[in-house]
C-alpha cells in the first residue's frame, strides 16, 4: 500500500532531509529590481545627513570662505584681496597692474622682484631697477604674433577713390558668385556695408539665391520649421517693441 502523499500548492516546491523539510514559494508577483540607471539614481539619491548641512542661524557662518587650488602657494594666484596691507606682494601686484604691456600681460618674476624692490626707494633708484628689469624682460622675452582685431575693419578709413567705386561695381557685375560681398570688402579694405552700398547683386543672381534657399526649405523637417517660424514671430516682436 502506498504511503499517503499531502497535496502541496503550486506555487512551492518542498523537499526533505533527515531532520528539516523545506518549502520554498515560487511567488508570480513581480519585484521591482535596480536594473536601469533611472531606478539606480532614485535609489541612491538619499538625502545628506543634518550635520553636513549648513545652519544660517550659526553665527560662526557668518564669514568668507576661501578655498584655494591644490597647489603650493604663490605670488601669481593669490587674491589681492587677501594680501595684507604690509605684504610686499601687495605693492608688486599694484606696480604690475598699473605699468604693464599691454602685448604682454603675464608679469615676469623679474618685473616683481624690480617692483618689490622700487617700492618705497627713492625716484632715481626706481628708475634705475626699471631699466635693469626692462633689459631682463626684453631678454627672456619670446616673440609673439601680432594680435589679430577685426575692430580694424570697422573704423572708416575713407581710403576709396571713384574709380575704386566703379571697379567693384564692374567685378561684381561680372561675376557675383566669384567676387561676392566679403571678398570685395576683404580686396578693398572696406566694410561689408559700403560694398552692399555701392552696388547690389544682378537680379538673375538673387534669383538663383532664392531658388537654392527655397530647396533647402523643402528638406526641413517638422522641427526645424517649427523652430524658424518661432524665431521670426519672436524677431516680428523684438522690432515691435514688445519683448
Amino acid at each position: 500500500m502506498e504511503a499517503f502523499r499531502p497535496i502541496l500548492p503550486r506555487r512551492g516546491i518542498s523537499f526533505s532531509t533527515t531532520s528539516h523539510t523545506f518549502i520554498r514559494s515560487l511567488s508570480t508577483t513581480p519585484v521591482l529590481q535596480k536594473q536601469t540607471s533611472a531606478r539606480l539614481k532614485r535609489y541612491l539619491n538619499i538625502s545628506p545627513h543634518t550635520s553636513f548641512l549648513a545652519s544660517y542661524n550659526d553665527p560662526s557662518n557668518e564669514q568668507i570662505v576661501f578655498n584655494p587650488p591644490s597647489s603650493a602657494p604663490s605670488v601669481f594666484n593669490t587674491p589681492f584681496k587677501f594680501l595684507p596691507k604690509s605684504d610686499p606682494r601687495r605693492r608688486a601686484a599694484l606696480a604690475s597692474h598699473l605699468f604693464a604691456d599691454p602685448t604682454n600681460p603675464i608679469p615676469r618674476p623679474g618685473d616683481i622682484a624690480s617692483a618689490i624692490a622700487s617700492a618705497g626707494q627713492p625716484k632715481r633708484q626706481q628708475q634705475k631697477y626699471s631699466k635693469q628689469g626692462d633689459g631682463k624682460a626684453e631678454a627672456n622675452r619670446s616673440p609673439l604674433p601680432p594680435t589679430a582685431r577685426k575692430e580694424e575693419l570697422l573704423v572708416p578709413k575713407h581710403h576709396l577713390e571713384p574709380q575704386d567705386v566703379e571697379q567693384i561695381r564692374r567685378l561684381r557685375a561680372s561675376s557675383p558668385s566669384k567676387w561676392s560681398v566679403m571678398k570685395l570688402a576683404k580686396k578693398f579694405q572696406c566694410a561689408e556695408t559700403f560694398v552692399m552700398a555701392c552696388v547690389q547683386a544682378p537680379d538673375e543672381h538673387q534669383k538663383k539665391l532664392r531658388e537654392k534657399a527655397a530647396k533647402a526649405k523643402e528638406r526641413w523637417g517638422t522641427i526645424r520649421r517649427k523652430a524658424r517660424e518661432e524665431r521670426s514671430k519672436r524677431k516680428k516682436l523684438l522690432f515691435s517693441g514688445r519683448i
